[in-house]
């Protein structure tokens, strides 16, 4: 089953249980910023272990590394 068709799935449970309109695409909504802030989360937590495991491994701060990031 596609993504699609679990969303439409969905979509059509939720209507049937009495759910008005704009709850299905404020869940949706919601979705995409629990997917985001998880996105950011988890990149800072892989940054902040990438860049101390390099500054371990070059013998440099952490400051260091992290000021050599682009950005």
């Amino acid at each position: 089953m596609t993504l699609g068709r679990e969303r439409t799935r969905d979509s059509a449970i939720v209507t049937v249980a009495g759910a008005r309109p704009g709850v299905v695409t404020r869940s949706t909504i919601y979705e995409g910023v629990i997917y985001a802030g998880t996105a950011i989360v988890f990149g800072a937590i892989a940054i902040a272990v990438t860049s101390a495991t390099i500054a371990v491994g070059a013998e440099i701060s952490v400051v260091r590394v992290l000021d050599g990031l682009p950005g």
